[in-house]
């Protein structure tokens, strides 16, 4: 019969999946593949037709599979002609079951590029294109390209080699049972053409082969290194490719800590490419943690043997050769006016060549870098080549001085006329492309094999040199404005990688012919590029590698029984004129590993590539503020302390949004404090718990104290403004009136604590009628709305959450506000809405084949109607996908293809409506396909991590996050106008506020995030015969400060504050800092804590309220005045010489100058000596000592001498009233969200 020739070609698809559709039957047996059967004998003779031949039962069935009458004349044809075949077969085999003997010589036939055996022990392959071509270069250039591994694990348990080697071995020797190819034998190829190789594989039906492999594989070294001093010495282990070495060797050495252990592998790039070999290491890890668990299969009961099913062929059989006319066009010949260097002369070095430096940022450090990716939209990978791009040039720079002086004129001359930077080679990885059936019969342990591609990258000078300059007089000038880097070399770059990364499969075959063709007639090793070679492993966890082990996982995986504290990637470079930055990221930090050869790299050049890369690393981390008067639209780099959060925190302007900030960090703080990675966990006494900060959130706990219109406004005799602090006396009578100086000198017995009272609307909320703080009125009305879209399903695991909240309510006569949002956060309300929001944004589709006639236009693309047309119609869209990649790439199980249309049916009948129900397809905004049950967020409505796409890394979902503080605000209760597309936030309602107003919001979003017990000891601390705490100065400080700004901005025109006030928390948090070296994080927090009031310039003098950073018994003020370099230190120690010098407050000067680089601040060599002054009354109790420091503090604020005695008693009266008045006010508000919810519940 003719077949139209849509349905000709479906059929023709058919039949190379071993389907052939005759008359309503099918034949029963039919084959996959036709292979040469020449070389197999014995038993494998059966184990190949189990592998190559598939089965069908001899019945009769319509296309469906509904069984037919058995006596149909086609079934009796099928039967006749299969068991025909097998007995062909049979006769075929049988002679060759006799054993033959092994052979110890290399067989003459050339091995095919699938392994094969002809002594049933011995299974090779040959090497082809790529790792033939790394086999070649590993020789020749004296073990170059070998790749390392090493981990540094630290055991929970202190285990010895003794105990420990039992188990590493057996968890070795189930590794060469999952992934075998960690076990092949690279020799040479006689008798073929010159530079061939072989790969070799001894089956065993015993664990004995397996046994004698670990013995010889597994090294225990006892020299007694650190972790990146083993580095150089693993590069140093090297074997000639041709010498049947194993494949990998595992080398294991102590650390100095009784629990750490160093894990250490090296192999050669014919073996694996790094990416490929991380999943082996990983599995092997697995069986590690499984082995000391005791709940491993003792390996001894493997079934050895089977293992060689899992033999891989070479790359180019495991990569479909698909995507031809997607191939991107070749690169044009960059401009004929290259950017020219000096050729680098090679020399002779005794020993080793091999340098290196690696590069680790800190987790905060790393989050920075990652935080400005995601502001200017650039890929990490983009960041990271741009500045090694720079770097490179900067070298080349740097070095033409030591050249002549014709080559130097060459040299800039060129860096000023040329117009590309060419980068040869850029790493594109292509295991995502392997046949889902290798990686499935692996399990996740990775193919092994060199699977990827190179390409160039050719970079605009025009934009380099906005960001190099080189001056008349030779000068060379790093630009650190963002606009040369985010907007120039990074876009640049980020293209480049984009239009050459997008490399179809049929790319790495071209590559591969192309290293194949070239292999014979390499003799020398010699690598023809100088640039720099960029390598990229991305996120060692992301794609799923090494995550029980991570630190930062340890809650996740609480019975993991080692931990993995780094991990180091490199490549032995020996010979390699070119410097090689490889990259990748593990336990939220960012590693970046130099490497490069002392033949070619001199001391100092490698030194300036480092130093340059680190500047620019430094210049992404560190603050950059604009300039008054910059453009509006030139991009910003303002990126201190919200780096901490995932979420980027701007607004429409583009400028740092921080109330949310404010409100976030303090909503990210624990109950103790955690230094560092490295810190101890001793907990401190409760009061040194409240004075200290988590470092690693940045958490600036600056904390406001007082609710307006709730607070009686406090009487001053002081009706005037508040002037410098270190002024003198006259200096102040001379801006005041005669009754204000009189006032003055009356009060200096006894003055007062009182600031002049603010104007009504610097005091109460007026958009708001509510008594609750305008976020959290905001967002109780926002979650009315939540409310009201639930659904019944969702409303029935929601009830039960707030049933209980109400009984602890009644319980317990109120709730503080973190219990609240804490209920909000995690009964799921708020997520149940969002997850089911973006789960919407995941289309559903239904999967098409793809055939020729009908190629999709892009990937997974729409089915064109002529063949949507032949199927079943469906209101789900329709996709086409090529076969080889038709399968979800989580489960590893082909797609179900749709029924055809009963038109294009044979023979339909009446049962062809029934149709097998699919499983849903998911289409990630990448385009790729899953499995709807095998993506996380469809498996729970509480889902809250991070997903990417398994086959291009796209980031598809993104941690949830739902606070009661963070609702956007109602548009009618704003006070500025937004567009009516978007719901106002109240950052943008923030950033409208005054400066003495944003205090009083922080105060307000600050109490939301404390318990009222806090409150009430700090209440209980302002009673006689106490020591006042540090949450109840900071509410009275915080308030007082508010009151200075107000009267500074509105007593007189044109009136600036240039005092900043430094509380306690954020003074330890400093100190803590720059006593580790980490300047920049101080000028961080100084800068933020200035700009987030909306206060100008920079500030003329700081004065800082704290307690002793060595002796947190007592406490101190300091008194910065920057424009002369005054340092004034009161202390009130009960003894004269009691008081230690604290070196550490010495060094905020420079914390100083990197807040406010631009600022006019004295120069240290004209400094002053600090100075200390003792304060202390007579009769002074020790109880007394914070508030005497808050007496000085507030002379100083004041203008008044610091050292005037204060009124302790009166003084600690006003701080009593101001916090036991915060305290009824939050009592007041927990009472009202209490009613509100209760009254929310009864409605439902």
């Amino acid at each position: 019969m003719q077949w139209p020739g849509t349905l000709r070609s479906l059929m023709q698809r058919k039949e190379k999946k071993g389907h052939v559709h005759t008359n309503n039957c099918w034949v029963g047996m039919l084959f996959y593949r036709t292979e040469p059967l020449s070389g197999i004998s014995g038993p494998d003779a059966f184990d190949y037709i189990g592998s190559h031949y598939v089965l069908f039962s001899f019945i009769s069935s319509d296309e469906r599979g509904h069984e037919m009458p058995s006596y149909c004349p086609c079934v009796f044809i099928s039967a006749i002609l299969s068991l025909s075949f097998i007995f062909v077969a049979l006769l075929t085999f049988l002679p060759l079951m006799e054993p033959r003997p092994v052979q110890d010589t290399v067989r003459v036939a050339i091995p095919d590029l699938e392994f094969a055996t002809t002594d049933r022990i011995h299974y090779t392959r040959r090497l082809y294109g790529k790792e033939r071509m790394a086999a070649i270069n590993s020789g020749l250039g004296k073990g170059y390209g070998q790749l390392i591994s090493m981990g540094d694990l630290r055991f929970k348990q202190i285990l010895s080699r003794e105990e420990l080697s039992t188990h590493v071995r057996a968890a070795w020797i189930r590794l060469r049972f999952q992934a075998p190819w960690f076990a092949y034998r690279c020799k040479t190829l006689n008798g073929f053409e010159p530079n061939s190789f072989y790969f070799e594989y001894k089956k065993s039906s015993k664990a004995d082969v397996a046994e004698a492999w670990a013995d010889e594989s597994i090294f225990w070294r006892t020299e007694s290194l650190s972790h990146q001093e083993w580095e150089l010495e693993m590069k140093k282990i090297r074997w000639e490719p041709g010498s049947g070495h194993v494949a990998v060797e595992m080398h294991i050495a102590k650390g100095k800590e009784p629990n750490q252990w160093f894990f250490m592998y090296t192999f050669p790039h014919q073996t694996a490419d790094a990416r490929g070999a991380c999943g082996a290491l990983d599995t092997f890890l697995k069986n590690l943690q499984e082995e000391l668990e005791g709940r491993a299969e003792s390996y001894h009961n493997l079934p050895w043997g089977e293992e060689i099913s899992r033999l891989t062929p070479t790359a180019a059989l495991m990569v479909p050769d698909v995507g031809a006319s997607d191939l991107p066009a070749p690169s044009q010949k960059p401009a004929s006016t290259q950017f020219q260097r000096i050729p680098l002369q090679e020399c002779q070095v005794a020993g080793s060549d091999e340098i290196y430096q690696l590069v680790c940022l800190s987790v905060e450090e790393t989050k920075a870098v990652l935080t400005n990716c995601k502001r200017y939209k650039a890929s990490l990978t983009a960041v990271i080549n741009s500045i090694l791009v720079l770097a490179e040039i900067e070298t080349v720079l740097q070095l033409a001085a030591d050249a002549s002086p014709d080559e130097y004129a060459k040299i800039i001359e060129s860096f000023k006329t040329s117009d590309v930077f060419t980068v040869a080679v850029n790493i594109a990885d292509m295991h995502s492309y392997v046949y889902p059936k290798y990686a499935k019969a692996l399990g996740g342990c990775g193919t092994g094999g060199c699977i990827n591609v190179a390409f160039p990258t050719h970079h605009n000078m025009d934009h380099i040199r906005r960001c190099i300059s080189v001056g008349i007089d030779g000068q060379i000038t790093r630009n650190f404005s963002g606009s040369g880097f985010w907007d120039g070399v990074v876009p640049d770059t980020q293209k480049g990688l984009v239009s050459g990364g997008r490399q179809p499969p049929h790319a790495f075959h071209v590559l591969d012919q192309l290293n194949e063709k070239m292999a014979p007639q390499i003799k020398n090793f010699h690598l023809l590029t100088q640039s720099v070679v960029a390598s990229s492993l991305g996120s060692v966890e992301r794609v799923g590698l090494f995550q029980p082990f991570a630190p930062a996982n340890a809650e996740k995986y609480p019975n993991s029984l080692f931990y993995i504290e780094d991990w180091i990637f490199g490549m032995c470079a020996t010979n390699l004129p070119a410097r090689v930055g490889h990259t990748w990221e593990y336990n939220g930090r960012l590693y970046m590993n130099l490497q490069g050869s002392s033949k070619w790299q001199t001391e100092k050049s490698f030194r300036l590539f480092a130093e340059s890369i680190r500047a620019r690393l430094d210049q992404i981390m560190s603050i950059t503020f604009e300039l008054e008067g910059e453009e509006e639209d030139q991009p910003h780099t303002r990126v201190p302390w919200r780096i901490i959060f995932e979420g980027e925190i701007r607004t429409r302007e583009g400028k740092s949004s921080s109330a949310n900030l404010w409100l976030q960090l303090t909503q990210n703080l624990p109950s103790y404090p955690t230094h560092s990675l490295e810190s101890c966990n001793t907990m401190l006494h409760s009061e040194q718990r409240l004075s200290m900060i988590n470092k690693r959130s940045y958490s600036l706990y600056i904390r406001d104290t007082y609710y307006a219109g709730l607070l009686k406004p406090l009487v001053s005799t002081l009706n005037t403004p508040i002037h410098d602090m270190d002024q003198n006396t006259p200096t102040i009578a001379a801006e005041l009136r005669p009754e204000q100086i009189d006032q003055i000198l009356d009060n200096l017995p006894r003055p007062s604590y009182h600031l002049a009272s603010l104007d009504a609307s610097a005091d109460v909320d007026l958009s708001s009628s509510s008594p609750l703080p305008q976020r959290v009125h905001w967002a109780m009305e926002r979650l009315k709305k939540l409310f009201s879209e639930l659904e019944p399903e969702q409303l029935v695991f929601v009830l039960p959450k707030m049933r209980k909240l109400m009984e602890r309510a009644k319980q317990n006569k109120g709730l503080d506000f973190p219990e609240f949002d804490q209920f909000l956060r995690y009964s799921g309300l708020g997520r149940l809405l969002i997850v089911k929001e973006k789960k919407g944004k995941i289309p559903v589709v239904r999967y098409l084949p793809c055939i020729s006639d009908f190629p999709p236009s892009e990937l997974n693309g729409p089915a064109p109607p002529e063949w949507l047309a032949m199927f079943v119609h469906s209101d789900v869209p329709s996709v086409c996908i090529e076969d080889y990649n038709a399968c979800c790439n989580i489960c590893l199980e082909d797609f179900e293809e749709p029924p055809l249309a009963l038109e294009f049916q044979v023979d339909a009948n009446d049962d062809d409506g029934i149709q097998a129900s699919t499983k849903p397809l998911r289409q990630l905004i990448c385009g790729h396909v899953l499995h709807e049950e095998c993506l996380p967020m469809f498996q729970s409505d509480d889902y809250d991590e991070t997903f990417e796409c398994p086959a291009c890394r796209a980031e598809v979902w993104t941690s949830l996050s739902f606070s009661l503080l963070s609702a956007e605000i109602p548009r009618n209760a704003a006070h500025n106008s937004i567009s009516s597309d978007r719901q106002e936030t109240y950052d943008d309602y923030y950033d409208t506020l005054p400066p003495w107003e944003k205090i009083h919001r922080k105060l307000l979003d600050w109490v939301t995030s404390l318990p009222i017990s806090e409150l009430d000891v700090a209440l209980n601390s302002t009673a006689h015969g106490r020591m006042v705490n540090d949450i109840a100065l900071h509410i009275w400080t915080s308030w007082t400060y508010k009151r200075y700004i107000y009267s500074r901005m509105t007593d007189s025109p044109g009136g600036v504050v240039d005092c900043l006030c430094v509380d306690s928390r954020m003074a330890w948090m400093i100190s803590n800092s720059i006593s580790r070296g980490e300047h920049r994080d101080a000028g961080r927090m100084l800068r933020e804590s200035w700009d987030t009031f909306g206060l100008e310039d920079a500030p003329r003098l700081l004065v800082v309220l704290a307690k002793h950073f060595s002796d947190q018994r007592h406490w101190v003020v300091h008194k910065f005045s920057l424009p002369d370099g005054a340092l004034t230190t009161y202390d009130f120690f009960p003894e004269p010489d009691a008081f230690p010098a604290s070196r550490t407050t010495k060094l905020w000067w420079s914390a100083f100058r990197l807040a406010w680089p631009d600022a006019a601040i004295c120069p240290i060599p004209g400094m002053p000596k600090p100075k200390l002054v003792r304060v202390r009354q007579p009769m002074q109790l020790a109880v007394d000592e914070s508030v005497a420091a808050a007496g000085v503090w507030r002379n100083i604020l004041m203008g008044l001498p610091a050292e005037q005695n204060p009124d302790l008693e009166h003084l600690r009266d006003a701080i009593c009233t101001e916090v036991d008045s915060f305290r009824q006010t939050y009592t007041s508000w927990a009472n009202h969200l209490s009613m509100f919810f209760g009254d929310l519940y009864g409605k439902i």
